[in-house]
Order: structure tokens, then sequence, then C-alpha cells
């Protein structure tokens, strides 16, 4: 009877495992084809109390949550595994898995920290590259790119074997592309406040000189209408014109004092035969020659000084 019994314990026992052995095979084919409602199920089915795979299935599981973006599923499933499992060979790889699935939630400086503590911990890990590279991803997406830069060049010259060289290398050039960008967009915004400034400027200065020529004919206009300057126009057009009659004169006069300077000179070393006494043809004063340039002399100041009262009344007007 009890051997009867123990076969049949050991007969369940070789069930459940062979079952669990099952689903975790299906699950693990499933998460394969990339169908993870499928490989959850399964994971599920594999957990079964006290089986040998319960850890593997629960690890798969956590992995299928992450990769149908159930974030915070795979995220709740991860804190469960690490305190019921602290000495688990699997411990390492979910706190990594734990890291980069804050990184891929959002939770960037929880994903740094924890992503660091892994790599304090287990410093020899085969996937220490990774866990810099989802750091160096966490800075990236935060927009830290220097910081960024050095963590995806720590990759290429300290783990130059790693599956992550080629992402990291990529990331690199994505940075300098986008510093790049950065530099050409603040010359262009530079130049365009640039622009916008001298069309600024062009605009108050095209605006003053519309109004300052605005204002200068409506002064003209001002000016035309007002009857004291068409007066004053008219007085200095009579005034012009008496200068140049009185200059015109002045030189008929200096004209005719010299053809009677050159006849008084005559005269006077001439001695005709003397005639009968007769009064003299030219008046007293033009007869006394230093009357004669005295008079012209006054007439010339007199004509300069209206020319130059002209000048200025011209230069007053304009």
């Amino acid at each position: 009877m009890k051997r009867y019994l123990l076969l049949c314990v050991c007969i369940l026992f070789s069930s459940a495992f062979s079952f669990s052995q099952d689903y975790l095979t299906a699950g693990l084919d499933a998460y394969a084809r990339s169908d993870w409602s499928s490989a959850i199920f399964s994971f599920q089915k594999a957990m079964k109390p006290q089986s040998a795979q319960y850890n593997e299935a629960w690890y798969w599981l956590i992995m299928a949550h992450a990769s149908a973006h159930n974030y915070q599923i795979a995220l709740t499933q991860a804190e469960k595994f690490i305190q019921a499992n602290p000495r688990s060979q699997r411990m390492p790889e979910v706190v990594y898995q734990r890291g980069r699935i804050f990184c891929l939630c959002g939770a960037h400086e929880n994903s740094i920290n924890e992503l660091y503590a892994f790599i304090k911990r287990w410093a020899n890990h085969s996937q220490v590259p990774s866990a810099y590279y989802w750091i160096g991803e966490n800075l990236y997406l935060t927009g830290r790119f220097p910081e960024a830069r050095s963590i995806f060049s720590r990759i290429l010259i300290d783990h130059p074997q790693s599956a992550k060289v080629e992402a990291a290398r990529y990331k690199i050039a994505l940075i300098d592309q986008s510093k790049t960008q950065e530099e050409l967009l603040k010359l262009l915004k530079m130049s365009h406040e640039e622009f916008l400034r001298l069309t600024e400027e062009s605009e108050k200065r095209e605006k003053i000189y519309n109004q300052t020529i605005e204002a200068y004919q409506k002064k003209i206009g001002e000016m035309n209408k007002d009857p004291r300057t068409a007066e004053l126009e008219q007085l200095l057009k009579e005034e012009r014109q008496k200068n140049i009659e009185l200059y015109d004169a002045l030189t008929m006069v200096e004209m005719k004092n010299q053809e009677l300077s050159a006849a008084l000179m005559l005269s006077s070393t001439e001695k005709p035969p003397a005639p009968e006494e007769k009064s003299s043809s030219l008046p007293a004063d033009y007869a006394d020659p230093n009357k004669r340039r005295k008079a012209l002399e006054e007439l010339r100041t007199k004509a300069r000084k209206l020319e130059f009262m002209y000048d200025n009344l011209l230069k007053e007007t304009k």
C-alpha cells in the first residue's frame, strides 16, 4: 500500500513537471514569435507551485509583459520577484530588466539609479554594457547630450565586443548631428532676429521720412497760401530789378565819366586859340573832377548795399 501511494505521488509530480515544462516551452515559442498574449498565458500556466521552472517562468513572464508594453505590470512582477527570490540566479537579470523597463515607461531617474546599482553590484555581468547603453539612453531622452555621448563612448572604448557597440555608435552620430542642427538653429535665430531688427529699423526710417516729406509739403503749401509770402517774393523781384537798373545806370555813368576824364585830359594839354568867352557846357558838378568822382562812389556804394540787402532777403526765405 505504501509503495502504491509513493508511486502515485511520483506520477503526480512527474505529470506536473511535464505540464509545466510544456507550458514554458510553449511560452518561449510564442515569445519568439512576438505573440505576447499567448506567451503571457503560457508563462502563467508554467508557474506551478514547487515547480523547478517556477522562477524561470516568472522571469519570462516579466519579459513578456514588458514586450507587450504592460510596463506597470512588469515592474510590479519584477519587484515581487526581487523580494521573493533574493538568491535566485535570475536576480541580476531581473534587476537589469527593471532598470530598462523604468526607462521604457519614462521614469528616467529611477532607471539611471537602478542601472548604476546593477553595475556596482554585478560589475562583471554580461549585461553591464547594455546597462551602460540604457543609462545613455535615459540621458539622451532627457536632453543631457554631453553626458549621454560620454556614456556611449565608454561602451565603444571599454566594451568594443559588446552587442551594443553599433547602437552606441549610432547614438553618438545622432548627438553630433543634433549639436550641428542646434548650432544652425542658433545662427538661424540670430539671423532672423537681425532681419527683424533691420526690418523694424527700416520701417521706422521710412515712417520718419514720410512724415518729414508730408510736413515739408504741408509747410510749402501753407507758405504758398500765405499772401505775405507772395507779396515778399514780389517785393524781392522788384528790388532785384531796381538793383539791376541801378547797376546798369552806374555802369553807364562810369563809362561817361571815363569819356569825360579823357576829354578833360586832352583839353588840358592842348591850347587852342582863345575863343569867345562862353559859359561851360557841363553842369557845375561835372565840371569839377573831384565832385564827379565823389558822386560816382556814392552811387556804387548804394548799389552794393541794395545788392547785399537783396541777397539776405533771399536767404531768409529759403
